[in-house]
């Protein structure tokens, strides 16, 4: 479990120092990156580590005290700790889903394309695979009209 918290701590430190490159610097795609990824793997972590803290004091101390009449040993739940690990964890999701809302919405590379559908398109499923595939944009084939971003059917989305 100090693994665990050791890893999840860390990683969201390393998420809060690129905070404050980002505030210093400005946005920049490869420092967003590393932040989404190290608040990404400090929220799993720190959940992991929530969950088995939690097993671990409510599973022990049911195990211990059915021993206390026998052998005289009781136990006392570690509520503020558990707290704590939740608390963490919680706080560390609401900075994963902001550097994930960040990268999603100013440095994704791909769009996809609007398309109108008549009736008898909807709910015909045949081909959607290959459909989706042609309707994904990269950033690096722009599709622009003469007055920027264009939407109608079967034109593709541009984003800046």
């Amino acid at each position: 479990m100090l693994v665990l918290l050791i890893i999840g701590v860390t990683s969201v430190g390393i998420s809060l120092l690129g905070t404050i490159v980002i505030a210093v610097q400005g946005f920049r795609c490869p420092v967003v990156w590393i932040n989404m990824c190290f608040a990404n793997l400090g929220s799993i972590v720190l959940f992991i580590f929530a969950a088995t803290a939690t097993g671990v004091i409510v599973g022990g101390s049911a195990a211990v005290d059915g021993l206390r009449d026998g052998y005289g040993i009781g136990t006392t739940k570690g509520t503020s700790f558990l707290a704590m690990g939740w608390v963490a964890a919680i706080l560390s999701l609401v900075g994963s889903v902001y550097w994930f809302a960040v990268w999603f919405v100013e440095f994704r590379r791909s769009a996809f394309m609007r398309v109108q559908r008549s009736e008898a398109e909807v709910g015909n499923w045949k081909g959607i695979l290959s459909e989706v595939k042609q309707n994904v944009r990269l950033q690096d084939e722009k599709v622009r009209g003469s007055e920027g971003s264009k939407r109608g059917s079967g034109e593709r989305l541009t984003y800046e």
